[in-house]
């Protein structure tokens, strides 16, 4: 499917009607990335969750090939989480803020906002909690990157259609060059990540395979 939905993307591009409004340009890889993982957690991976991801498990596998060739190129990884779906009380969903039923929060296991089981995390890592859709509403990264010297977001994980589209936004909208991975992300159905991969594409951010990427890194790693 991702070579279907590369394929449209360029088609999309190529109509007279986003090429002559300059569509067509990208943005570029920086020369000093970050890998940043969304809400690659458990509750995306439990069926009856209202967050439920559509390939959850595959996605974390292809993550976790592209951090693996991420610390060998000795490039950072940031995992993000929500960190609002342990207390119900205490959500900002309880006072209405976004479009979810709260009883979906009040069902789940207390293990719900913690890492994905396959997710390579360690040590090493930075972990960020967030309460907003966006890693970088209401939390430490942009003057995290911005102290660190990065200028390219590379964004992972779910959902397309909502926290990694904002921080995608957001990514831009604080002057970094943003790539998108569709393998390594993922959402409810196969239909909202191919509209949220136009989006990117077209507006906010470019598409580079998994084979593109891993072949970046492993060129960093040969060049030092």
């Amino acid at each position: 499917m991702t070579e279907n939905l590369i394929k449209g993307i360029k088609q999309i591009k190529e109509r007279d009607t986003y090429s002559s409004g300059g569509f067509k340009q990208d943005l570029g890889f920086g020369v000093s990335p970050v890998v940043i993982t969304i809400d690659l957690q458990k509750s995306m991976s439990d069926p009856d969750a209202p967050r439920a991801s559509n390939n959850i498990n595959e996605v974390v596998a292809n993550t976790n090939e592209v951090i693996k060739m991420a610390r060998e190129a000795g490039i950072p990884i940031i995992h993000v989480r929500a960190n609002r779906l342990n207390d119900p009380e205490k959500t900002d969903l309880k006072i209405g803020r976004y479009k979810e039923r709260n009883g979906g929060l009040e069902s789940r296991d207390d293990d719900q906002s913690e890492f994905h089981n396959d997710l390579d995390v360690r040590e090493n890592d930075l972990i960020l909690e967030k309460g907003n859709p966006s890693a970088f509403h209401g939390t430490q990264l942009q003057p995290i990157l911005t102290s660190n010297e990065i200028d390219t977001a590379i964004i992972t994980g779910c959902n397309a259609s909502g926290c990694v589209r904002a921080t995608t936004v957001d990514a831009v909208q604080d002057g970094f060059k943003t790539v998108i991975i569709p393998e390594c992300i993922t959402d409810r159905t196969e239909e909202q990540v191919a509209m949220a991969l136009v989006d990117f594409d077209l507006k906010y951010a470019d598409i580079m395979s998994m084979d593109e990427i891993i072949e970046h890194m492993d060129s960093a790693v040969l060049a030092d």
